[in-house]
């Protein structure tokens, strides 16, 4: 399917300074940033924290409470739904189970009175993007949950809307088809070119699929960047938590001269650091098994997960603070061992503070241990 994109100078959607409040509780608050035409932002969060009522906004499904909206440079904060140009792709796809596949798609347009010609036209050139040409006359329930779920996409394509509006999409599949869909909308996405937003509570999709992610929490905006970006360069110990799996380990210490020393760990070569309490994060992958006690500490295995390629061991310093390490291949470890554990860089380190959570760059560069 082709699309002819028209640059612009203005941003695909801009929201300034968004509240939600359902009486006395602040769902959203302060929210604001910018979308640019084609890009796709993955917002993600934990439970709670605001997503689904941020894209109902959006969307017109929901009124603001204070802020605006704006699409292609225009207010629509008091726009309903329906004036706005925008297609929204539910978790339930929400198909009528009487229509056909082909029906399905060409149901908002018949709504809208298009000519009967662009309607097959505009449902022809879906289907050849979703590669459902061989479905159209099937009806939903001969379909796998995977080809509802394309047809749900495609009846939001068929409106050629002005931004794609995706709440939680594949959280109704299974692991393998849920990877499965994931490389299709990333394709798709690429072929159309089109402005999506979209929401999850899977990470390694907002990962994976999104040029920018929102992080939320408690209905405030935590972070917005690339995913490399959110990866390396967390703003703060939640952000640092949240993005990774297995999520960042956090231990609770102190560093004085640059060295950081905690009950059970101690690392020297850590440059113009600030002094005094502080929380070390270190990912998993940044860790390594040790020879003999010639590393950073010491940890008792409580688990092993073999990957094949690779596997996760869990285990904790003896405060009793859970530490996990991600090595390649196979290890012969086993509950209750007592094993030595290393880093190969000290750039690989996070430091945050113990009181705000916000991070601490460390400045300037440091060198490689030793």
């Amino acid at each position: 399917m082709e699309t002819t994109i028209v640059t612009s100078q203005y941003p695909a959607l801009e929201l300034k300074n968004v509240e939600k409040r359902f009486e006395n509780v602040i769902a959203l608050q302060g929210l604001s940033f910018s979308v640019e035409p084609g890009a796709f932002v993955a917002i993600v969060g934990p439970s709670g924290c605001g997503k689904s009522t941020l894209l109902r906004l959006i969307a017109g499904l929901e009124a603001t409470s204070d802020g605006e909206i704006w699409l292609d440079n225009e207010d629509v904060t008091e726009a309903s739904a329906g004036e706005r140009g925008l297609a929204m792709v539910f978790q339930s796809y929400a198909l009528y189970p009487h229509k056909t596949v082909r029906e399905n798609m060409a149901f908002s347009l018949k709504i809208a009175k298009r000519p009967k010609a662009e309607i097959e036209s505009r449902v022809a050139e879906a289907a050849r993007a979703l590669q459902l040409e061989a479905y159209l006359d099937r009806l939903p329930k001969q379909l796998s949950g995977g080809q509802r779920q394309r047809v749900a996409i495609g009846r939001a394509i068929v409106r050629k809307p002005k931004v794609f509006l995706f709440d939680e999409p594949l959280s109704n599949l299974d692991a393998a088809l849920r990877a499965e869909t994931r490389v299709e909308l990333a394709e798709l996405h690429q072929r159309l070119a089109a402005t999506m937003i979209y929401v999850t509570h899977d990470q390694v999709e907002a990962m994976t699929l999104a040029d920018q992610i929102i992080i939320l929490n408690a209905g405030q905006i935590q972070q917005m960047g690339s995913p490399k970006e959110l990866y390396n360069e967390p703003k703060n110990a939640f952000v640092a938590g949240f993005i990774g799996s297995p999520k960042m380990n956090f231990v609770s210490g102190t560093i004085n001269e640059g060295v950081f020393q905690s009950t059970d760990l101690s690392i020297p070569g850590l440059g113009q650091t600030a002094s005094g309490a502080i929380t070390l994060g270190v990912r998993p992958e940044a860790l390594m098994l040790a020879d003999s006690d010639k590393g950073i500490g010491q940890i008792e295995v409580s688990i092993v997960e073999y990957l094949g390629d690779e596997s996760v061991i869990h285990g904790r310093l003896a405060d009793g603070t859970p530490i996990i390490l991600r090595e390649k291949g196979g290890v012969e470890l086993n509950t209750g061992d007592r094993v030595f554990i290393d880093i190969e860089n000290v750039d690989a380190l996070h430091f945050f503070s113990p009181d705000s959570g916000e991070r601490i760059v460390r400045s300037p560069k440091t060198p490689n241990k030793g």
